[in-house]
């Protein structure tokens, strides 16, 4: 869950976002990871930054 917060946070940084919406991107990534078994996600971090920002 920590690499996917950190990718999520990383990803809305470089995207220019503010650090609210890259903590946000990052807790909704780390969310998405932990929500079934297994270590990796099930969903693109692009359909979840897309969908949180929509």
């Amino acid at each position: 869950a920590g690499d996917l917060f950190a990718a999520g946070f990383l990803a809305a940084h470089l995207d220019g976002r503010s650090v609210e919406d890259a903590l946000a991107l990052g807790a909704a990534a780390a969310a998405e990871v932990i929500s079934h078994w297994g270590a990796r996600p099930e969903e693109d971090l692009g359909v979840i930054r897309d969908a949180l920002f929509a």
